[in-house]
């Protein structure tokens, strides 16, 4: 070798071969973050402000790594009984579902006469979700 030629390594070593392997959900996330971090930027460098391309470059950034955690990491297995085990990506959705779904309690009507009633379903109040139900309710009706 000449001063100043580097010839490269025939192989990765260990560090690097076990860092840069993405799986195909991890690569389908950080693409999508990609593509969300490269829409907010061709918005923002329409203000022509060098300082908001930069924070919107970062935040491109920003998405891609947070999009490699969700769908590459688990979560601890000491927490079985909340979702300990699962890759992030479906804990998140399994946890978003059921913010979601509208629970209700069903009880015994105490009428037992009236047959059209066996069941009364009582609402429990599920947050934001529920208030725009009422409120688009109020507004059908009245």
């Amino acid at each position: 070798m000449n001063l100043g030629e580097y010839r490269p390594p025939n192989q990765i070593n260990k560090d690097e071969d076990k860092y840069w392997k993405f799986t195909k959900i991890q690569i389908i996330y950080m693409l999508t973050g990609f593509m969300i971090g490269a829409f907010l930027f061709r918005i923002i460098s329409l203000f022509h402000v060098i300082f908001f391309n930069i924070l919107a470059i970062l935040i491109c950034l920003i998405l891609v790594a947070a999009g490699a955690f969700i769908g590459g990491v688990s979560r601890s297995t000491s927490v079985y009984l909340d979702g300990g085990g699962l890759r992030y990506d479906k804990y998140l959705f399994r946890k978003l579902k059921k913010k979601a779904k509208k629970r209700v309690i069903y009880t015994n009507n105490i009428d037992r006469d009236n047959p059209d009633y066996s069941f009364i379903q009582s609402e429990k109040d599920t947050g934001i979700i529920s208030w725009i139900t009422k409120k688009l309710q109020a507004f059908t009706e009245g």
